[in-house]
């Protein structure tokens, strides 16, 4: 690796990245909680959810893979808590019973089919499929959050993309590139992290052109909730 693990800067790139992801994983806990308050899902979708328990299962196998703790350690609570965020939006979701039931089958095939490979293949095979589609689902979600940038061209407020949001996701994506590519040397980590950090600068960008923490008179939108599922890597 270009970074001793054992060195300083090794240890603090294999301690502060799972802590940042820690970080981004609490962060839909605040929409959970208030749907849990207000007995109802405020119009929010299962995806960011039901996704955060789904990526992070198969980040897990992969760290398992890979024997590298740094990536196991997160990714072991993300799952659990995307498993309640998910569990709690069910108890308050009261819309057509279907769509649940189709997200819900969605991440079953995708789980019982990366489970497969898993069990069935050599360790090395399985490390490369297994790495490969967790990196492509990363670097679906790394970009998702850009939906936000357009609410916020479109409005000229920033109030549908909270500035806490796009700095946390900055800078977690920042730490695991650094990670990815110093110490673990590994594209499935740095390739879709390295997307993310673009995207967070961006929106970082865009919060320095439209300052602004509620929506101007007269528009009526409703933010969109940022949930990184691709996290942390």
């Amino acid at each position: 690796p270009l970074v001793d693990p054992a060195s300083g800067l090794g240890v603090a790139l294999a301690v502060l990245p799972p802590l940042s992801a820690l970080g981004c994983f609490v962060l839909p806990g605040i929409s959970a909680l208030r749907m849990h308050r207000m007995r109802s899902t405020l119009d929010l979708p299962l995806l960011p959810f039901l996704s955060m328990a789904t990526q992070c299962a198969v980040w897990i196998l992969y760290g398992y893979l890979q024997m590298n703790s740094t990536i196991i350690a997160p990714n072991v609570l993300g799952f659990a808590l995307g498993a309640v965020y998910s569990l709690v939006y069910n108890a308050n979701y009261s819309g057509p019973p279907e769509e649940l039931r189709r997200a819900y089958a969605v991440a079953a095939v995708i789980l019982v089919g990366v489970g497969s490979v898993f069990c069935l293949c050599a360790r090395a095979t399985a490390a490369t499929v297994i790495g490969t589609f967790a990196a492509g689902g990363s670097v679906l979600f790394a970009t998702s959050p850009l939906a936000a940038v357009a609410t916020v061209l479109r409005t000229r407020s920033t109030a549908a993309m909270p500035l806490h949001t796009s700095l946390i996701l900055f800078v977690n994506g920042t730490l695991w590139t650094a990670f990815g590519f110093l110490v673990a040397e590994d594209p499935a980590i740095y390739v879709p992290n390295a997307l993310g950090v673009i995207a967070g600068a961006l929106q970082l960008a865009v919060h320095a052109m439209f300052w602004s923490s509620s929506a101007p008179p007269g528009l009526d939108f409703k933010p969109i909730p940022q949930h990184d599922p691709m996290l942390p890597v």
